[in-house]
C-alpha cells in the first residue's frame, strides 16, 4: 500500500499567505510585503502595480481540436479587423457535477474556476507558427530557430537564434523600474521545470555571446531560496570582489595589445558582474526573509510513484505556485516560464514520445493520455496559479491577475491554442 502524504496548505508559509477551506475552495488574505522585506515597510502606495507575465508550456501537442475548443456554438458575436472576420463568445462557467467544462481540456473543479475567474480567461484560436516548426521549446516564446537538432527543413537553425520574449521584458529598461532594479527585485525572471522555453544570451545586458537557455527549479524550496535569499547563489561574493575585478577592467582596457574582440568579451563580462553588483545592493536592503515552505515538493516530485500519480502531480504544482505567487507578491520577480513536463498520468509510460505523441498506442488511447496531460496543466499549474494571483491584494488595493498575463502554449501541434488569463 502506498501512502500518500497530505499537504497543509500554508505550512511554512505562514496561514496569513494561503489557507485551503474544509471544502478545498482557496482563501486568502492579502500578502504583507513589509514582513517579508524592509524595502516595502515604508512605502507608499503604489500608482500602478508591475506587471506580470508567466508563459506555461507543454510539449508535443497534437491534441485534436474538438478536445481543445470550445463548441463553435460559443463563437455567437463577431466584428471584422484586418479584413478579417473574427467570431467570439463568452466562455461557458457553468459547472455540471462540480466542475466547469469548457472543452475537455479546458475543464476545471468549479472551487477554483469560478465564473468570476472564466470571465478573466481567454481562448485564442488561430494564433500559430505558420510552418512545419518540427519539434522545438524556442518557438513559445519567439526563439523559432531553438528546434530539435536546430534545423528547419534541412536548413541550419543556429545563426538566427534570439533572445524569446520573456527575456526581452526582463531585460528591457521598460519593464522593471529603477526603483524596481534598486531595492527589491532579486531576480530578472524564475524559470519552473526546465529552462529551455526560456533563451538569452550568456551577456544580456550587452546583448552579447552565445544564446542559452536559462537555468530552472524544479524543488519550492529552491525557488524560495532563489527568489528570498538571493546572496546564496553568489558564493560569497561581496561588494569588495566587485570592486577588485572593476579596477582590474579599467586597468585591462587601457592595454594596448587587447583586441576588439577582447574587449567585447571584457565588456560583457562586466556586464554580467553589473548585474551581480545591483543584486549585492538589493540583498543588503532585504530583511530577514520569510520562514521557507515546511512541506518540501521533493516529498512527491522525487517519489516512486509520481510518474504515475496524478493526486500527488496536483500537490506538486500547488506547492510550487505557492511560491511564485509570493515572489510576485513582493516584488521579487514579474516574469516566469515554466516548461512542464508532469504528464498527470495514471500510469507509467516509459515512451511517450513514441507511444503517445506519435500514437503508438493507436490514435484514441494515445489521445486520451495527451488531453489528460494538457488538462491537468490547465487545471492544476495555469488555473492553480490564476486563482492564488487572483487572491492577492497589491498594496494599491488592485488585484495581482489583474495586472497579469498567464499564457499556456503548447508544442508542435497539428492544431494550435493558446488559453491566457
Amino acid at each position: 500500500m502506498k501512502t500518500i502524504h497530505p499537504r497543509a496548505s500554508g505550512e511554512g508559509l505562514n496561514r496569513r499567505h494561503f489557507l485551503k477551506g474544509a471544502g478545498g475552495a482557496l482563501l486568502a488574505l492579502p500578502f504583507l510585503p513589509s514582513l517579508a522585506s524592509r524595502a516595502f515597510a515604508a512605502e507608499n502606495v503604489m500608482a500602478g502595480p508591475g506587471r506580470c507575465f508567466v508563459c506555461i508550456g507543454t510539449d508535443h501537442g497534437n491534441v485534436w481540436s474538438r478536445n481543445f475548443y470550445p463548441a463553435d456554438s460559443v463563437l455567437n458575436q463577431q466584428l471584422t479587423y484586418a479584413g478579417r472576420t473574427v467570431r467570439h463568445g463568452a466562455l461557458p462557467s457553468a459547472a455540471t457535477g462540480g466542475r466547469v467544462v469548457i472543452s475537455p481540456v479546458i475543464s476545471a473543479a468549479e472551487t477554483v474556476l469560478t465564473p468570476a475567474l472564466v470571465g478573466k480567461f481567454n481562448v485564442l484560436r488561430g494564433v500559430d507558427i505558420p510552418y512545419r516548426i518540427s519539434h522545438h521549446v524556442g518557438g513559445h516564446l519567439g526563439n523559432f530557430a531553438a528546434t530539435v537538432g536546430n534545423t528547419t527543413a534541412g536548413l541550419d537553425n543556429t545563426e538566427f537564434m534570439a533572445p524569446t520574449i520573456d527575456q526581452v521584458m526582463a531585460w528591457s529598461p521598460d519593464f522593471y523600474s529603477a526603483e524596481d532594479l534598486a531595492s527589491r527585485m532579486t531576480r530578472r525572471s524564475v524559470h519552473i521545470g526546465g529552462g529551455d522555453l526560456s533563451w538569452n544570451h550568456t551577456a544580456p545586458a550587452a546583448r552579447a555571446g552565445k544564446l542559452v537557455p536559462q537555468p530552472a527549479h524544479v524543488r519550492n524550496l529552491d525557488l524560495f531560496t532563489h527568489l528570498f535569499q538571493p546572496g546564496s547563489s553568489l558564493n560569497g561574493v561581496d561588494q569588495f570582489v566587485v570592486d577588485r575585478v572593476k579596477s582590474s577592467y579599467d586597468r585591462l582596457k587601457l592595454h594596448p595589445r587587447l583586441s576588439y574582440g577582447d574587449r567585447l568579451r571584457l565588456d560583457a563580462h562586466v556586464g554580467r558582474l553589473a548585474e551581480i553588483e545591483r543584486k549585492l545592493s538589493v540583498i543588503a536592503s532585504l530583511a530577514t526573509p520569510p520562514a521557507p515552505p515546511g512541506t518540501d515538493s521533493d516529498l512527491y516530485f522525487r517519489h516512486h510513484s509520481f510518474p504515475h500519480d496524478p493526486t500527488e502531480n496536483r500537490l506538486y504544482w500547488s506547492l510550487m505556485n505557492d511560491i511564485l505567487v509570493l515572489g510576485f507578491s513582493a516584488g521579487l520577480t514579474r516574469v516566469a516560464t515554466i516548461h512542464q513536463h508532469v504528464k498527470f498520468a495514471s500510469e507509467l509510460i516509459q515512451d511517450w514520445h513514441g507511444q503517445v505523441a506519435h500514437a503508438g498506442f493507436g490514435a484514441v488511447p494515445a489521445q486520451a493520455w495527451t488531453v489528460g496531460w494538457n488538462q491537468g496543466t490547465f487545471e492544476h499549474v495555469m488555473v492553480d496559479l490564476a486563482a492564488k494571483m487572483n487572491a492577492v491584494t497589491l498594496p494599491n488595493g488592485d488585484n495581482l491577475l489583474d495586472h497579469s498575463l498567464i499564457m499556456f502554449t503548447q508544442g508542435p501541434v497539428s492544431t494550435h491554442t493558446t488559453p491566457v488569463a
